[in-house]
């Protein structure tokens, strides 16, 4: 009875919903079952390529089930833009949340800010790690912006988990601050961040983002991973952002 008031007025707002009865010994009670089509979860995701943005729009319940998704793009993104393309995918839906999934130099507060009005709910920037499917409990992305800092994530529980910047033991250099055409500090940088997340998160496998790669880069990282863990660096892959293939893995 204490908490039957704040459960019938979920009820009636649709949050919620009557799953049945159920007896263990006492007078029946009823079972309540939480509702993932009572709102939306919308993920907009921002890529900036040579003369276009690309914009990728995901609805999805709040059980994480995808209900819609539409991609568009765009000479140049104004904080109105989406209005109208955003409208029509979500007629009559309540808008729980809205995640924007872009690389740092992407993240404008005047976007945040419109779309907060527009639609009376929580806007927050994410990490593009987060867009990766997660295939095993503790995989590690590694993000490696030329125009950011450092990213990570762990999926864990079926989510991914995001934290601070992996420079928890000092760097040869400021990764936002280095220049990124000098392979050979690339390779101690990303060598030593691999390092540090390995010892502290011991993934399974370690996935590592970056558009800069090729292959003696990544031939050299993963010696000198191999070296400062001494033979037991988890496999590495490097892929390019956006790349939804797996790249160059530690066994290839």
């Amino acid at each position: 009875m204490t908490t039957l008031k704040e459960v019938k007025e979920m009820q009636r707002r649709g949050e919620v919903r009557e799953a049945g009865r159920r007896s263990v010994g006492g007078r029946p009670a009823t079972v309540y079952e939480y509702n993932g089509s009572y709102g939306i979860e919308v993920r907009i995701e921002i890529r900036r390529r040579v003369t276009v943005v690309d914009v990728a729009v995901q609805l999805r319940d709040l059980l994480g089930r995808v209900k819609k998704q539409q991609r568009r793009s765009y000479a140049s993104l104004e904080s109105y833009s989406l209005d109208g393309w955003l409208d029509d995918m979500l007629r009559g839906k309540r808008v729980e949340r809205i995640g924007l999934f872009c690389a740092p130099s992407e993240r404008r507060g005047d976007l945040r800010e419109h779309l907060e009005k527009r639609y009376h709910c929580c806007v927050e920037f994410r990490s593009i790690v987060c867009l990766t499917d997660g295939e095993e409990e503790g995989e590690l992305v590694l993000y490696f912006p030329i125009d950011g800092e450092v990213e990570w994530a762990q999926w864990s529980g079926d989510a991914w988990r995001t934290s601070g910047r992996p420079d928890l033991l000092p760097l040869p250099a400021v990764w936002t601050e280095m220049d990124h055409t000098d392979h050979t500090l690339v390779e101690e940088m990303v060598a030593r961040i691999v390092q540090i997340t390995a010892c502290i998160l011991s993934p399974p496998r370690i996935i590592l983002y970056a558009d800069f790669w090729n292959p003696r880069l990544m031939k050299r990282i993963l010696f000198n991973a191999d070296s400062k863990l001494r033979g037991v660096v988890p496999p590495l892959l490097f892929r390019r952002v956006g790349d939804k293939n797996p790249g160059q893995s530690q066994g290839e």
